[in-house]
């Protein structure tokens, strides 16, 4: 990944901050995010990464996995979610995005 595509998300993860903190109920501010796109990431401070973020993929491991095989679907939406830390970041992946029960294949 890039240092640009990391800014890039890192931006709208702080762009959702703001509308996760004001909401009456965050958590589904969180679900919204999660449901309306393909691509979902964690996206927390670590200083010890590249652009001071570390980033989990909350959703969307099997869409990356085809762009990194070169295939370019359609049209993909993405977002981030900001979290306090790696462990957030996949405690959400776990209740909402890929490790879901229903996600996982049989």
């Amino acid at each position: 990944m890039t240092p640009e595509e990391v800014e890039v998300i890192v931006a709208k993860a702080h762009d959702n901050h703001s509308r996760i903190e004001e909401a009456k109920v965050p958590l589904d501010v969180v679900k919204e995010i999660v449901a309306e796109n393909d691509i979902v990431w964690g996206v927390w401070h670590d200083p010890r990464q590249p652009g001071n973020a570390g980033l989990s993929v909350i959703k969307g491991h099997e869409k990356l996995s085809l762009i990194a095989e070169g295939a370019r679907p359609e049209s993909i939406k993405s977002d981030a979610i900001p979290c306090l830390e790696a462990e957030q970041a996949e405690s959400l992946r776990l209740m909402l995005g890929d490790g879901r029960a229903e996600n996982k294949k049989s």
